[in-house]
């Protein structure tokens, strides 16, 4: 995403960015696209760092330019799907980014952290990205509910594979994988600041 971005205002020292000028990275996801389209495959990308795209002022010229410079021509918007996760209760997810951001640095507490914090909060604005897309591009969006998922026994990555993409699947799991687990990553465990009680999440919810 961030060759994407405003070069002057989100500068990076990613080791990509040292080897290659933005217009090759371009290229690069572009011919890689291309050719996996081209031999029949559905091609899938995603990123956390989509999350931003809400929360900047460019985030509307950077959806262009996905579709633009980086997506072949030949893929028409009704061949594409962005599926965006709608994360609740919001305040847990408000407490998820409190700790991630202060895993980082300090254990700061969350008045600390929340009177002081640059992260803008884009992460927790789902229905922004929705309409983003939707004014941006005449491509397909699908909002998902992620405690609807939880509780209807969905793993993500299998609903989007049997539901979105429409690949063949039995008992909720894409056909080939049963009794295989989906890796689970980017999970961060036994580190502070711990947990907020569940009396004071219902509180911060009112």
């Amino acid at each position: 995403m961030e060759v994407l971005m405003n070069k002057e205002r989100h500068r990076t020292n990613r080791r990509l960015f040292q080897i290659y000028a933005p217009s090759k990275i371009i290229e690069m996801y572009r011919d890689a696209i291309l050719t996996r389209w081209n031999d029949g495959y559905d091609v899938v990308f995603g990123t956390e760092a989509m999350d931003s795209i809400v929360e900047l002022p460019e985030g509307p010229s950077m959806i262009r330019k996905i579709s633009k410079l980086i997506l072949p021509t030949m893929i028409d918007g009704d061949q594409i799907t962005v599926v965006v996760m709608y994360r609740s209760p919001k305040i847990k997810h408000l407490v998820s980014l409190w700790h991630q951001d202060c895993t980082k640095r300090t254990d700061d507490k969350f008045y600390e952290w929340i009177t002081s914090t640059h992260n803008r909060l884009g992460a927790m604005d789902s229905l922004g990205m929705v309409e983003m897309f939707l004014n941006e591009t005449d491509w397909n969006v699908a909002l998902v509910n992620l405690e609807g998922l939880k509780k209807d026994d969905w793993d993500v990555s299998s609903f989007v594979a049997c539901e979105i993409l429409g690949e063949e699947c039995k008992g909720k799991v894409l056909k080939g994988l049963h009794g295989s687990k989906p890796i689970v990553t980017n999970v961060r465990n036994g580190q502070r600041p711990p947990n907020v009680p569940h009396k004071t999440l219902d509180e911060m919810d009112v």
